[in-house]
């Protein structure tokens, strides 16, 4: 888990809080970097979480949520495992608490963590104030009809590129049907690019935080 603090922070005011879920094979480290990177000045704490399974990228570790997402052969255990990841992000999100006043709390995630953060978002809509998943899917097996029913009042921010062959452009299209079918206020923010986290994107996500 890393922590980057707004300029001039200080600790005994409150803060919004954006907590971002990496990417499959990515690391909290270099995710923790994604506002630097794009030059990016912003006034909530921001907290990148890493996922807990570690697998060899050759002469470096990348990290995965999901240690089984094989739906068609192990649907009750892809469930499970998905339940006790939601469970991880939600302990990490108790510790920031526990460290730092927070506010409002955002949750946003790229690729896999995109798909992580629909299911923690709407299996837990009463922690969150927003979710902004970029470049990711709605997993249905995952994220049951009574969890869609009950987080109708979560807004959701779907960023995803035109272009993106990793995750196509179509799964961003069908997670904003299937929220707007249950009564959701959604946005789909849809740009010419591909598998990437767009400044643009990201500058609609700040502008959400209060």
């Amino acid at each position: 888990m890393y922590v980057k603090l707004p300029k001039g922070f200080d600790k005994s005011k409150t803060y919004p809080l954006v907590l971002g879920l990496h990417g499959y094979g990515d690391n909290a480290e270099n995710y923790a970097t994604l506002w630097d990177a794009r030059e990016m000045e912003t006034s909530f704490i921001y907290v990148a979480m890493e996922a807990p399974y570690a697998f060899s990228l050759g002469k470096d570790i990348g990290y995965s949520w999901f240690l089984l997402m094989d739906h068609e052969k192990y649907p009750k255990e892809v469930q499970k495992a998905g339940e006790m990841t939601v469970m991880n992000v939600l302990e990490g999100l108790k510790l920031i608490k526990s460290e730092y006043k927070v506010g409002n709390v955002y949750l946003t995630g790229f690729s896999q963590g995109a798909g992580l953060t629909f299911m923690t978002g709407l299996k837990n809509p009463e922690l969150f104030k927003a979710i902004i998943p970029f470049g990711g899917w709605l997993d249905t097996d995952v994220v049951t009809e009574e969890d869609l029913k009950g987080a109708k009042d979560l807004p959701v921010l779907i960023v995803h590129g035109n272009q993106d062959t990793m995750v196509e452009f179509k799964s961003g299209k069908e997670a904003e049907e299937v929220l707007k079918k249950h009564g959701y206020k959604v946005e789909l923010f849809e740009f010419d690019g591909g598998h990437v986290l767009p400044k643009e994107g990201l500058a609609k996500l700040v502008e959400m935080v209060k």
